[in-house]
């Protein structure tokens, strides 16, 4: 075998390498294919992208209906969505196409659902395909699968925006409407002071004059026994002014702090029970509850107030007090076998039930009233643990 260097003239005659001959040109008609095809695939990737946008910029549904929602719609912005899967992991949770599982290429990208949390989302082919530029997957179709990332890590920062917005607005309203129970408070102590100072004045004052009155005319009824009639009907007035007075002292001054919750109620239960034809039966098992001197001030009055309602309005017989500790605080119940009211009635909402009402609600405490006419009422409190 001869060795000799083959010369120009003959190596133009050798067979060229399949890599270095010229690629065939395609036809007119294959390129305008070729074209339409890329123009299909770019306008199904803006559809899915457009139509991603208007599933998550609805704030009205809930995220899981949202997810379930875009997870259906993206196997149609891929080259072949016959057999695409989708699926977004946000954590625990998942939101898939149902032959996700079953897979051989996969695609994916990343987005913040918060500053520590990540999700994902997935497309996936179940046969396999030829190569492209990332797997089978087009680098279109990377972009795709970035901004569709991108997008709901969006969303999701609206989300948690939208709803530290709506705890800052709920601590807001929290605040506002605990300055307004302490404004409450602050109201019923005012009164109470008022209510004490003319308390005493009506006993100290008022009550000696009315005394010494009933002396000199008991002192002219005395000397003159021919007198008229009129001095013993004054001196019978004088008696009932002086025992309504005490009363109304009684009512209207500050029990003493050193007096026990359970000492105060019974007596004003005792006092009821003698001047009146209603009989109360009290009971009380606070246990070793803690109550603070203005909270037990205001349970006292609150009782006091529902027993002169019933005194006025209800006709009742006889009312059962229940002042009881439960595991969330304190629960008050009084029950009467009144003629009972509608609770719906705004006539029957008076001052007293309002009193009560504020009273309760500035200890963040729950008042119900479950009455009907002919059917007694039963009111019942309970005011947590301070």
């Amino acid at each position: 075998m001869s060795n000799k260097p083959k010369t120009i003239k003959e190596s133009r005659h050798l067979p060229i390498p399949p890599e270095r001959r010229p690629k065939k040109k395609k036809t007119t008609l294959e390129e305008e294919k070729y074209v339409r095809h890329l123009l299909g695939e770019r306008i199904k990737e803006l559809t899915t992208l457009y139509k991603a946008s208007q599933i998550l910029q609805d704030e009205t549904r809930p995220p899981e209906i949202v997810l379930d929602e875009l997870v259906s719609i993206l196997p149609a912005g891929w080259q072949y969505p016959d057999i695409t899967e989708a699926r977004i992991v946000t954590g625990r949770r998942q939101y898939k196409t149902p032959g996700f599982n079953t897979t051989y290429h996969r695609q994916s990208a990343f987005f913040f659902i918060s500053d520590e949390k990540k999700g994902s989302i997935e497309v996936a082919y179940r046969k396999k395909k030829p190569a492209e530029v990332e797997g089978p997957f087009l680098s279109e179709e990377r972009s795709l699968i970035n901004m569709l990332a991108e997008m709901l890590g969006n969303y999701f920062t609206r989300n948690r925006v939208r709803a530290e917005k709506k705890l800052l607005e709920q601590e807001i309203m929290h605040q506002k409407v605990q300055e307004q129970k302490k404004t409450t408070r602050a109201v019923l102590n005012a009164q109470e002071s008022e209510r004490n100072k003319i308390g005493q004045e009506l006993h100290d004052n008022v009550n000696q004059i009315l005394v010494g009155a009933k002396l000199y005319l008991g002192l002219i009824n005395n000397e003159n026994p021919a007198s008229p009639d009129f001095a013993k009907q004054s001196l019978s007035l004088i008696d009932n002014a002086i025992d309504e007075i005490r009363s109304l002292s009684r009512k209207e001054v500050t029990p003493p702090k050193k007096i026990g919750l359970k000492a105060i109620i019974q007596s004003l239960v005792d006092s009821t029970n003698e001047r009146n034809q209603v009989k109360i039966d009290f009971s009380y098992a606070t246990g070793n509850l803690h109550m603070k001197a203005d909270l037990k001030l205001n349970i006292y009055r609150i009782i006091q107030e529902a027993i002169s309602n019933i005194l006025k309005h209800a006709e009742a017989k006889r009312v059962t007090l229940i002042v009881e500790a439960i595991p969330q605080g304190l629960r008050i119940i009084i029950e009467d076998d009144g003629k009972g009211f509608d609770p719906c009635d705004t006539g029957y909402k008076g001052i007293g039930i309002t009193n009560m009402t504020n009273r309760v609600e500035s200890y963040n405490g729950n008042l119900s009233i479950n009455s009907s006419p002919g059917k007694g009422c039963k009111i019942e409190i309970t005011i947590p643990q301070q």
